[in-house]
């Protein structure tokens, strides 16, 4: 997001990969988790940065971790695994895993629960415990 703010907003994916040398495939997963996040739109091969996207940009970190908190907070994943901690203070890794896979039955939900996590922890929802497997509420 900050390439594209350093460049009027909006770039060719192709051009994206190429001048930050990194690899298309991670260019893609990148914008496409900026997208779900409703910071950028993709028409086709472009990518444009949107208004949240560019609030986050110009934010400070604690900024920054409000503004991802709230977008975490419109997937539906995230309100469910949020409503589950909240109600019953922690909940284990495998009912985690469980709905995410039933949520998204094409993906490998072994190997996006890290990212899960990751996202997470950043928008301070919740805490998890890799030794015991337990998300808890922060």
């Amino acid at each position: 997001m900050e390439f594209l703010d350093a460049h009027s907003g909006k770039e060719d994916l192709f051009r994206i990969a190429a001048e930050t040398d990194h690899e298309f495939g991670q260019v893609i997963a990148v914008t496409k988790a900026a997208e779900m996040l409703d910071f950028v739109d993709k028409p086709k091969r472009m990518v444009m940065l949107i208004e949240t996207g560019s609030r986050f940009v110009a934010a400070g970190p604690e900024k920054r971790q409000e503004i991802w908190r709230q977008q975490l907070l419109t997937l539906r994943l995230f309100q469910e695994v949020r409503e589950l901690v909240q109600r019953h203070g922690e909940v284990d890794e495998a009912l985690v895993k469980e709905i995410m896979a039933i949520h998204m039955p094409n993906e490998y939900y072994e190997q996006m629960f890290p990212a899960f996590i990751g996202w997470a922890r950043f928008g301070e929802l919740f805490a998890y415990d890799e030794i015991s497997g337990v998300i808890s509420a922060q």
